[in-house]
């Protein structure tokens, strides 16, 4: 999605200036008041690239899964589809399904590792994200 079709949507500003910290500069898109902690991410054209969260209350898939998802009940409801527990960075674990270019992960950032994940699988999600064309990061990191 581009920039002006994102904007058009009526649920993005575009162009915001932010400042903080350890950095200043502007947000290409910026969710409405109504969907904050939601982060996209644009290239430099403003094409969405990434949308993720780390909010109980954000947004979630049609059949409810989203953060606090435990990791059995993405087993039960994605089965083969949800890949194989593999290391997100920052000694995270993450899962992921796709469908041709459309990737969705989750990530367990209490997750030290794989073998753990594989051990506990009431371990809940901390962040989720949505790609197209590369899979998620399923991380935040700097500016």
């Amino acid at each position: 999605m581009t920039q002006d079709e994102a904007v058009a949507t009526g649920l993005f500003d575009a162009d915001v200036k932010f400042q903080g910290e350890a950095c200043e500069g502007v947000h290409p898109l910026q969710w409405k008041k109504a969907f904050t902690g939601v982060d996209v991410l644009t290239d430099e054209s403003g094409t969405i690239v990434s949308m993720g969260t780390a909010e109980s209350d954000g947004p979630r898939t049609e059949v409810g899964f989203g953060v606090g998802t435990t990791f059995d009940e993405l087993i039960e409801g994605l089965g083969e589809q949800l890949s194989d527990p593999e290391p997100a960075g920052y000694g995270q674990v993450g899962v992921f399904v796709h469908n041709d270019d459309d990737w969705l992960g989750f990530l367990f950032g209490d997750a030290e590792s794989v073998e753990q994940l594989g051990n506990d699988h009431g371990m809940q999600v901390t962040f989720v994200e949505v790609t197209e064309g590369e899979k998620p990061a399923l991380m935040r990191d700097g500016c």
